[in-house]
């Protein structure tokens, strides 16, 4: 487990916790999403303001997780042409691995044309190099096209701290320490002083903590 800075663990450790399973109103497979890029050094303000609103999800002791994430695609960049042009009805497939607990999930997450997404997967190894029969017929069910095209085009790295507002149904997730390699050219990537913030709801309610604060800090 790598350490995050002394002060953002001592924030973390400041929060009431909650487990996977005491989530319901808050659990989101289908959601809005709403991304932010976050000056690192505004991150021990955030955590502070939002500890009254928010709970933070707590395993074996941990409060931050190491995650590796690679992303499929084709040759032509499908996938990810689709995103860029905003395109609605749209694909994201990627293979996760949680590597504190060595648990891979292959997911998929679905942009409708309102926007919202629903995220779908099954178990998984951590195997990038090829996707094998069962994952080819998960996806094709789920009416990806050419799953036999695809091929791991980026894979990140990060630690991830998620918070729960259970009354308002909402998640919220910040990355730490975002680094990319690019599974094509074997380049690498690191995002520097920055993190990224997902807050997720059932749909987008700007009465929300995060929000507020996002605001008073110009983000």
């Amino acid at each position: 487990q790598i350490r995050l800075d002394a002060q953002i663990e001592t924030e973390l450790n400041a929060y009431v916790p909650h487990s996977l399973t005491s989530l319901k109103n808050a659990s989101l497979m289908r959601r809005v999403d709403s991304k932010f890029l976050v000056p690192l050094n505004l991150a021990t303000s955030l955590l502070k303001e939002l500890r009254n609103d928010y709970t933070i999800l707590e395993l074996d002791g941990l409060r931050s997780f190491n995650y590796v994430t690679t992303y499929y695609d084709t040759k032509q960049h499908t996938h990810y042409l689709d995103h860029h042009n905003g395109r609605l009805n749209r694909f994201k497939v990627r293979k996760r691995t949680y590597s504190d607990s060595d648990i891979s999930f292959l997911e998929v997450k679905f942009k409708d044309n309102k926007s919202c997404t629903t995220k779908t997967r099954i178990a998984s190894d951590s195997r990038i190099d090829q996707l094998d029969d069962e994952s080819v017929d998960f996806l094709s069910e789920l009416s990806v096209s050419d799953p036999t095209k695809l091929r791991a085009v980026q894979t990140g790295t990060y630690q991830r701290v998620a918070l729960a507002n259970e009354s308002k149904g909402e998640r919220l997730t910040i990355d730490f320490n975002l680094s990319f390699k690019d599974e094509i050219d074997d380049s690498s990537f690191s995002l520097g002083p920055w993190v990224i913030v997902e807050l997720k709801q059932h749909k987008l309610n700007r009465d929300s903590a995060f929000f507020a604060w996002a605001k008073k800090n110009s983000i």
